[in-house]
């Protein structure tokens, strides 16, 4: 390789990372509320259901915007949006701070925009600056960069929370934002973009991919499948899964976020694997189910036994994350449902039915623990009782089972082409 040709190669390589950066950045965003329940509902005055819709404002705006920021990514490239998805994302974590919930939603709103970038501006990146080679290898990367982020965002929240409150801890996250924006306008770059005038969007073209990929079967079914297997992160591991260890089981904060954390690792070392044995296999529907059954096992007894030992709920929640990792490849099923020419559109819409789980089921969970109107208000913190967390959460390992259901219905079909 000539050492212009390294040159490119490392520059392609850097410039990817950055992307991955932000996208742990906006993961690290997307997880912080579940630390910080107790602050929250003290400073707002609010129960779990209002708490509930406050974590939601994220996804009611990252779910939608995912099949336009493909769109747009095409159109304008990754370096101008993804500068300015980092700067809405460190502008909403500065509202966050405010005494206002409805300031506060939008700045869960902003975030939850700037954060619609993340995840496809890498995969963009990717496909500009690196050999298709390269692509299934940045996803992962990608993935489990995102996983061990939001681990260690956990227990560093807990500890700053602790050190500092919660306010500070979210005014060091804006900050953080600030910075990495500047850093992601200089080093980020555009390649081969086509100037935004030269080519108009091609609507009718674009509405049709997209009514073709709403009509498939298995998309419906791989976007359904895939939503109930994220609960373990969107419902869980996300917002109530720290509330709950801490309130009826009585961890402290620093054990809950390291308990919760043990999700995101098993997701982090289970992605790679389980899509490693898939491709062995030749099989991507067997994984889905074995791993559904087995996560809702496992949860299911987090949830209902609540004398078990510190460590015995880190292991169980690991062994959750990494047997519920096998979601990853309903992307891979619903790519291969359609022709090659809509498999971006495909994705898009697999990937927004995914998120659906979390902007129905976050708000829900706090629904149900008010609707039981056991709790107990406490230095202005609602506190509730464990039987009501265990009727809320039990949805998640129900919604497991009904994943290995559906995942039995899955069939390989003709692939769906544009006529």
């Amino acid at each position: 390789m000539s050492n212009y040709s390294l040159r490119i190669t490392l520059l392609g390589w850097s410039i990817c990372l950055m992307g991955a950066v932000f996208y742990c950045y906006e993961y690290f965003l997307r997880i912080l509320p579940s630390t910080i329940t107790p602050e929250l509902m003290q400073h707002y005055q609010i129960g779990a259901g209002a708490l509930g819709n406050l974590a939601a404002f994220y996804y009611y705006i990252y779910t939608p915007m995912q099949i336009p920021v493909g769109v747009l990514m095409d159109r304008y490239g990754p370096r101008r949006l993804l500068t300015m998805a980092c700067g809405l994302c460190a502008l909403g974590s500065y509202l966050f701070i405010t005494p206002s919930y409805w300031m506060a939603a939008f700045g869960r709103f902003l975030i939850g925009f700037g954060s619609a970038f993340g995840f496809v501006g890498v995969l963009k990146l990717a496909t500009v600056w690196l050999p298709p080679s390269r692509f299934s290898l940045v996803t992962g990367i990608t993935m489990t960069l995102a996983m061990i982020g939001a681990l260690a965002g956990n227990i560093v929240i807990a500890h700053l929370v602790e050190l500092k409150g919660w306010q500070s801890t979210l005014f060091l996250a804006a900050h953080l934002g600030v910075l990495l924006t500047l850093i992601i306008f200089v080093v980020v770059k555009d390649k081969h973009i086509v100037p935004r005038k030269s080519v108009p969007i091609d609507w009718p073209h674009l509405m049709k991919s997209v009514l073709r990929v709403l009509l498939a079967r298995n998309i419906w079914l791989c976007g359904i499948i895939g939503a109930c297997m994220y609960l373990s992160l969107s419902v869980f591991a996300e917002l109530w899964g720290i509330p709950f260890l801490t309130q009826a089981k009585g961890f402290s904060r620093t054990e809950a976020s390291i308990a919760v954390s043990m999700i995101f690792l098993g997701w982090a070392i289970g992605s790679p694997v389980i899509g490693y044995v898939s491709e062995r296999l030749k099989t991507h529907i067997s994984p889905i189910i074995i791993g559904s059954l087995l996560a809702a096992l496992f949860m299911g007894v987090v949830i209902l036994f609540l004398q078990l030992s510190f460590m015995s709920v880190c292991i169980l929640l690991f062994l959750v994350g990494f047997t519920i990792s096998a979601e990853i490849l309903v992307f891979t099923l619903g790519w291969e449902a359609v022709n090659n020419a809509i498999a971006g559109t495909a994705i898009a819409v697999v990937n927004m039915l995914v998120m659906l789980a979390g902007v129905f089921l976050q708000p829900l969970v706090g629904i149900l623990l008010d609707m039981a109107g056991n709790e107990k208000i406490i230095d202005g913190i609602r506190i509730y009782a464990p039987t009501d967390y265990q009727n809320a959460l039990l949805i998640i390992p129900l919604s497991f089972l009904l994943a290995a259901v559906l995942a039995g219905f899955l069939r390989k079909h003709k692939k769906i082409a544009l006529e």
